[in-house]
């Protein structure tokens, strides 16, 4: 079995004109140090980057690094009841505050 918590490697997935590259970089260190970083409208799945690096790892610094470049033509989905409940709390604070401008 490998001991050696020092290494560096690279993948790049395309598909669809996206191209997305995940790097990963690892250090000795006496504990499990997990840094993931990563655009923002994809952190939701940075909690099981995290979980999966746990299950493999037990120390060492890690340091992964997620970049998706292209024309991604992610679908957006409306949830109608979400948007009512957004303008209600919308409405109450416009109430609540007397604030002049219009809620449109």
């Amino acid at each position: 079995m490998v001991r050696s918590m020092t290494g560096f490697g690279a993948a790049t997935f395309q598909t669809s004109g996206t191209a997305v590259t995940v790097e990963v970089r690892t250090v000795n260190h006496r504990f499990l140090d997990l840094h993931a970083r990563m655009p923002r409208e994809y952190g939701s799945v940075e909690a099981e980057i995290h979980q999966c690096v746990r299950g493999l790892l037990t120390r060492g610094r890690v340091d992964i690094s997620v970049n998706i470049q292209g024309s991604s033509q992610a679908e957006l989905l409306l949830d109608p009841e979400v948007a009512r409940n957004y303008l209600r709390a919308a409405t109450r604070l416009k109430e609540e505050f007397h604030l002049q401008d219009s809620i449109d």
